[in-house]
């Protein structure tokens, strides 16, 4: 892996790990395929160069992030390329925050997942704000530990989350819209 990228992502990144989390690192660099490795402290996902490349074109959340990431949490040996499609964003982010939204009930009221909820619940927030914050600065702020610790706070049930945390999703999907108008 010396002429791969490798990047930390997830909770170390965001400032909201806890003793449950493990670390995240996504490689790419000149490999033959593209997989996923759960080991005993994480997930390794492995991309080629050309499919990152892709993922980065299709405005895919995680791999802006790892555009954006600070340096402490990087290891690249190539320059990666960005640049920002808005209406790519609004249609990728907007999906993968309702597939968040829609895992955190799930996991909660049928699988009885509650920490795994929590952080679907968590993502499909984070990962709007993420967006915004790309279509109004350009940039990401990685830490969320204020929104981590809120949905921490809550009564671990699906009413509570939906009553607390319904509207601002709403706003933001809406402000994202906003932001974001298809062409």
């Amino acid at each position: 892996y010396s002429q791969c990228n490798i990047y930390l992502y997830g909770s170390h990144v965001y400032k909201t790990n806890g003793e449950k989390s493990d670390y995240d690192f996504i490689i790419v660099g000149n490999l033959t395929s593209d997989d996923s490795i759960k080991t005993e402290f994480g997930d390794l996902h492995f991309y080629s160069k050309e499919d990152f490349d892709q993922l980065l074109a299709q405005q895919e959340i995680s791999a802006i992030e790892c555009y954006f990431l600070p340096e402490e949490f990087k290891r690249e040996r190539f320059a990666l390329t960005w640049t920002l499609n808005l209406e790519h964003l609004r249609s990728s982010c907007s999906q993968k925050s309702s597939n968040s939204w829609v895992k955190a009930n799930k996991k909660l009221t049928v699988e009885n997942e509650p920490y795994i909820a929590q952080k679907s619940l968590f993502h499909s927030l984070r990962i709007l704000t993420f967006a915004i914050q790309l279509a109004e600065t350009g940039k990401i702020n990685f830490i969320q530990t204020n929104l981590w610790n809120e949905v921490n706070s809550l009564p671990i049930n699906w009413g509570s989350w939906n009553n607390h945390f319904k509207s601002r999703y709403n706003a933001l999907k809406s402000h994202l819209r906003t932001l974001c108008p298809k062409e």
